[in-house]
């Protein structure tokens, strides 16, 4: 074995025994976790590269999130991570950067934000980087078809339609209700401030009927924001009255806002 092969093969030995070292020395579980998926793809890079073959290629990258966090990723996998609250993140530095020395190859070091998923993992990151017009949806469903209770999955997604797959696939047999993108804004609306904003993009009294709406559900929106109703129930039920009726309000004039409607359903999904 060459001098440059052999110093290849005690990098990635290395790289097993700083994984090793972390999986005796922490007790956290979901740094365990973390530590076992680690321990894989390290082997699944061993048995995929060559290193007895005449060319080798690799692609290092090394990550830095704004939450500080770091990671080394080779031929699009990530092979090595550090948490800034568990482990000093200049091993991972360290490593990728003797790796480029031993390869002789450059190594790209890029600077992201963080994730916006409260629960996100290197793979969401990998994710992003390798399609970066990717974005946040939230996509609610119901267990089964029939309950009453709403519940939320957050992923990465191109549309709506790619987030509700997703669901569908991580929850089989669920009734998935609609989806929509979140990041976006940083703010939210309650039940009330989207009713105004729904009833500030549909027609008046007069016009309902001529575009489609109801005149009875302009009355009883009107009544509602000038009353002090403060039944959350009765207000979230309206309010996804308008979110049904401004679709069709705007069929005749290019559609309604995307963007009026995702504020609307994170309103009801808050």
């Amino acid at each position: 074995m060459s001098k440059d092969k052999k110093m290849i093969q005690d990098l990635i030995n290395v790289l097993e025994e700083m994984v090793n070292d972390y999986g005796y020395n922490r007790c956290n579980e979901k740094r365990l976790e973390t530590i076992g998926d680690t321990k894989k793809l390290i082997e699944e890079v061993k048995s995929s590269l060559d290193l007895y073959g005449p060319n080798i290629h690799p692609s290092l990258r090394l990550i830095t999130l704004s939450s500080g966090d770091c990671g080394l990723v080779l031929n699009d996998r990530v092979i090595m991570t550090a948490d800034p609250n568990f482990e000093p993140v200049d091993q991972v530095q360290t490593a990728g950067f003797n790796l480029a020395n031993a390869f002789a190859c450059d190594i790209s070091v890029i600077s992201m934000l963080t994730p916006s998923k409260d629960d996100w993992n290197w793979s969401d990151v990998l994710m992003l980087l390798l399609n970066p017009d990717l974005k946040l949806f939230r996509v609610s469903y119901h267990d089964e078809a029939g309950d009453k209770t709403i519940l939320h999955f957050d992923c990465f997604a191109t549309d709506a339609e790619h987030a509700m797959e997703q669901a569908e696939n991580a929850y089989p047999g669920a009734e998935i209700l609609h989806a929509a993108t979140l990041g976006g804004n940083t703010s939210q609306w309650s039940i009330r401030e989207a009713i105004e904003q729904a009833r500030a993009a549909l027609p008046d009294w007069s016009f309902a009927k001529s575009e489609g709406v109801d005149p009875a559900l302009i009355q009883r929106i009107n009544d509602a924001l000038s009353s002090d109703v403060s039944d959350d129930q009765q207000l979230k039920t309206l309010l996804i009255e308008c979110r049904s009726a401004l679709p069709i309000a705007w069929h005749n004039h290019g559609g309604c806002s995307e963007e009026l409607l995702n504020s609307i359903d994170l309103a009801l999904q808050g």
